[in-house]
This record gives C-alpha cells, sequence and structure tokens, in this order.
C-alpha cells in the first residue's frame, strides 16, 4: 500500500510538473527518465513507476498545452533525444486529442519550425488512425482556414487514394460545405462506384456542378441516347451514349 501510494504521488508531481513548469523540463524529464544506462540515481523513482503509462501521461499533458508547447517540446526533445519515439507520440496525441483547430495550427506551427516530419507524422495519424479519421471533414475545414491548404489536400488524399468509397462519401460532405472543386475532385475519385449506381445519382452530381456555376464540367461530350433511360437503369448501362466531360477531364 506504501509503495502504491508513493508511486501515485510521484505521478502526481510528474503531471504536475508537466502542466506547469517550462516545456523543456519535462522533455528533459522523459527523456531521463526513459533512459536505461547511467543515472543509477534515478533508479529508484523508475521502479516506483514501472507499472505506470507515466511517460505517456506526461507527454499527453504537454500536449493538452496546445499548439506552441507541442513545437516547443517536439524542438527541446530534437536537442536533447536522438530517439525520436517521445516526438512521434506527441504527434500521435496532437492528432487524436485536440480540437480540429488546435491541430491545424499545430501543424502550422510545425512547418514554421521546420519540423516537416513531425506535421507530416500529425497528418498521417489524423487520416489513419481510428480515433481520429471521424474528424477528417472538420480538420480539413481547419486546415484551410489556417491557410494550409496543401495538407487539406494531403489529408483528403490519404483517405481517399484507395478507396473510391470513401471518396463519394467526403465528396458529399464537402459539397454541403461549399467546396465544390474540392468535392468534384473526390467525385471523380469515386467515378467507379457512381458507375454502378442509379443513373439518378449521376444527375444528381451533374446537377450540383451546374448550381455551383461549374456547368461546363457536365455538359455531356456526346448525344445522348433518344432512348429514356429506365428507374434502374445504372450510368454504365449509357456510359457508351454519354461519358460526362467531368470523368473523363476532371474539375
Amino acid at each position: 500500500m506504501e509503495s502504491e501510494a508513493r508511486s501515485e504521488e510521484a505521478q502526481e508531481l510528474l503531471l504536475f510538473l508537466s502542466r506547469w513548469r517550462p516545456i523543456q523540463e519535462a522533455a528533459m524529464l522523459v527523456v531521463l527518465l526513459n533512459r536505461r544506462d547511467g543515472l543509477s540515481h534515478l533508479s529508484p523513482l523508475r521502479r516506483m513507476l514501472h507499472r505506470q503509462p507515466y511517460l505517456s501521461d506526461m507527454t499527453r499533458v504537454v500536449v493538452q498545452r496546445g499548439p506552441a508547447a507541442v513545437v516547443e517540446y517536439v524542438k527541446a526533445l530534437s536537442v536533447v533525444n536522438e530517439d525520436r519515439g517521445e516526438a512521434v507520440r506527441a504527434c500521435r496525441m496532437t492528432a487524436v486529442d485536440l480540437d480540429v483547430d488546435d491541430v491545424a495550427q499545430t501543424v502550422k506551427a510545425l512547418r514554421a519550425a521546420e519540423f516537416g516530419t513531425e506535421a507530416d507524422n500529425v497528418i498521417r495519424v489524423a487520416g489513419k488512425d481510428p480515433q481520429a479519421i471521424g474528424r477528417i471533414v472538420p480538420l480539413a475545414g481547419a486546415l484551410w482556414s489556417a491557410g494550409m491548404d496543401a495538407d487539406a489536400d494531403r489529408l483528403l488524399e490519404m483517405v481517399t487514394g484507395n478507396s473510391p468509397e470513401q471518396a463519394l462519401e467526403l465528396a458529399g460532405e464537402m459539397l454541403a460545405l461549399g467546396r465544390h472543386m474540392k468535392a468534384f475532385e473526390l467525385y471523380l475519385k469515386a467515378a467507379a462506384v457512381i458507375a454502378h449506381r442509379p443513373a439518378s445519382e449521376s444527375v444528381r452530381i451533374l446537377s450540383a456542378m451546374d448550381e455551383a456555376g461549374h456547368g461546363d464540367l457536365a455538359e455531356p461530350s456526346c448525344e445522348l441516347s433518344s432512348r429514356p433511360l429506365s428507374r434502374r437503369q445504372t450510368f454504365s448501362g449509357s456510359v457508351r451514349n454519354c461519358q460526362p466531360r467531368a470523368w473523363r477531364t476532371g474539375c
């Protein structure tokens, strides 16, 4: 019982330091406690904490201090630690734990500080981690608002690259946000899926293009078949007679 109490007290102290002390001190503590060699005077503290996820908790507390803290933490770790494992952990926590506006600002700050690899890691986690995947559209919007268009595009490319179905789903959300050109780019990626949907879906998408002021992209490149489409006929069934220019040339 006494050992457990000491362990809890030690962890509370470390979390307090991570929350209130300068970021550089928190980074140094994480590095020292993570070392396996030397500094034998820290061994009792390591043994006291060996069952606690104290390193993860310390990093999470730092990340929760916001974008500027994340950048300072990554910078400090890069100076004192050759092992980038804790920086990678911080990037993952940034993508999962912070709200999307703070994630976008962190990516922007990391790139400004020339930590491009870490910024890429945040985007990669945001696009692939199951805990972050539900925030793709809001995060893309936050990145656009922060002027990080390339990162927003990279995020969407990562999510939709090998999934026409995901591209179709996100295209609808982009359209609802007023991001018409991005929506149409995603619709193009989903052409193989749309081709097997009822023709009414293609008509809906092309109509949306026209309503958004991009009717030239929606004009057919050849004459429509004189035979009317049945209710269940798919776009692929009429593709020989009409291929929308958008499917062929892009937006």
